[in-house]
């Protein structure tokens, strides 16, 4: 559990229905790169693990690949609509997740791939899988142990370090992420905090905000 590194720190539907929105360049499978290994699959191969949480505009599900256990994935489910908020988000999504999450930032959560579930009418999102996030994260914290003040202070420092970090690459890439919230940082080991869900991001020119369009 990312608790136990935490007190190290005192220490040290149908195919093609018309009615749903498509995405040209992504197709119902794809090939990776994933910890260093080339991996092609499709979206019939992805087996639901555990459901993770629920937004706005879709579900977090913590999926493994069929036959390969060691290939894990947070899959973000989008459903498809020609108009709406949800395909306003799916878009935002996927493009700041292909504009960022590629590069690997330490604080920001990993991008796998994007595919097409043809079935559901879903845009599915595969990003980098996490042990908690940060709502869950603390409360764990403080059921499992009483931190002293040096501890927590040592946390909420670090907490604001990585998430400053992430927000100013953010930045540089032109990028306003517009809904920073635990349950949008991630925690990872040891004790590492990553940003995610870009579903209602947008872009800026000067400190005029202007709506990310694809």
């Amino acid at each position: 559990m990312c608790v136990d590194s935490i007190c190290n720190l005192e220490q040290n539907h149908q195919e093609n229905p018309p009615n749903k929105y498509e995405f040209a360049d992504i197709k119902d499978s794809c090939r990776i790169e994933y910890n260093g290994e080339s991996i092609e699959f499709s979206i019939k191969q992805l087996i639901n693990i555990k459901y993770l949480g629920q937004g706005c505009f879709g579900s977090v599900i913590l999926t493994q690949l069929e036959h390969r256990p060691d290939v894990i994935f947070a899959c973000k489910r989008m459903t498809l609509e020609i108009l709406g908020n949800n395909d306003y988000s799916s878009q935002c999504d996927l493009r700041a997740m292909r504009d960022v999450g590629n590069d690997r930032h330490p604080h920001i959560v990993n991008f796998y791939a994007a595919l097409i579930d043809l079935i559901n009418g879903e845009l599915v999102i595969c990003m980098e899988a996490l042990e908690t996030s940060m709502d869950k994260f603390y409360s764990t914290l403080h059921s499992r142990i009483q931190p002293s003040s040096n501890l927590l202070d040592l946390f909420i420092r670090r907490l604001a370090k990585h998430i400053v970090l992430a927000l100013d690459y953010l930045k540089s890439k032109n990028l306003i992420h517009r809904d920073v919230k635990p349950q949008n940082m991630l925690v990872a080991r040891p004790v590492i905090f990553k940003l995610c869900d870009f579903g209602i991001c947008e872009t800026y020119n000067d400190s005029i905000s202007l709506v990310l369009h694809i």
